[in-house]
């Protein structure tokens, strides 16, 4: 009986050993499973992201609002240099873009942020941060906060194009058709210029599977697929400017 247990248990101690070629099979059908899963992995990362972008300009359009509420019911310039603000507003202030008008109602350092356009390991690559970046309000700290939205130059008052008088939120009808910020390479673009681009920096704006968020003046977000762009100046859909 002993000489015949031996070589029994030697055969079942072999079959718990992995075969080499059973190693493989198990390696092959990890890969697949991975291959599988990675496209709905990487889609559901540029959903994530979309939305995060989405929420960056719900908050700013809740600080276009605020800014509005304490300055006159004034719409935030786009860009004006200190004696427009001066005489605009009536106060002397050295923020002149949008953003920096924004930021001290949105202070989070990466609400101008897009992850799909703003790579972490060159977080300036392609990126506008204008005057210096971003000064709160009564401090000294300037922030230097890269621009990956952009905001309608002829809305709120752009005085290098000639635009140097300030318009009021409350003067201004179709605010649910009027576009005010947007996804952007720039800080700012001069109405619905996306039709002339080049397919890089089409690439750049529309970035979210192909689409752009968009900010509308009444508050609401809307995407719009770059199919829409080469047309989108005439589309009753959209107004840029304040006429």
């Amino acid at each position: 009986m002993q000489k015949n247990s031996k070589p029994a248990d030697q055969l079942r101690k072999g079959r718990n050993i992995f075969t080499l070629i059973e190693l493989l099979i198990v390696i092959a059908i990890i890969a697949i499973l991975a291959a599988m899963l990675l496209p709905a992995l990487n889609a559901a990362k540029v959903k994530a992201q979309a939305i995060d972008c989405v929420n960056h300009f719900k908050q700013l359009g809740s600080a276009t609002v605020m800014f509005a509420g304490d300055h006159q019911d004034f719409v935030p310039p786009a860009m004006f240099n200190a004696d427009n603000t001066k005489k605009v507003f009536g106060w002397t202030d050295n923020n002149y873009y949008w953003y920096q008008h924004l930021y001290p109602y949105a202070p989070q350092k990466n609400i101008f942020d897009c992850k799909p356009y703003l790579k972490p390991d060159k977080p300036y690559k392609n990126a506008d941060t204008n005057a210096g970046g971003v000064c709160k309000n009564n401090e000294t700290t300037r922030y230097e906060i890269p621009i990956a939205y952009g905001a309608t130059a002829d809305l709120g008052g752009y005085d290098m194009m000639g635009t140097t008088t300030g318009v009021k939120l409350g003067n201004l009808k179709n605010n649910s058709r009027r576009v005010h910020l947007s996804d952007y390479n720039t800080a700012l673009f001069l109405g619905g210029n996306f039709a002339s681009l080049s397919m890089n920096a089409v690439a750049q704006i529309f970035r979210h599977n192909k689409t752009a968020n968009m900010l509308f003046l009444d508050g609401h977000v809307e995407p719009v697929h770059r199919n829409r762009r080469s047309g989108i100046n005439s589309d009753k859909n959209f107004i840029f400017g304040r006429n």
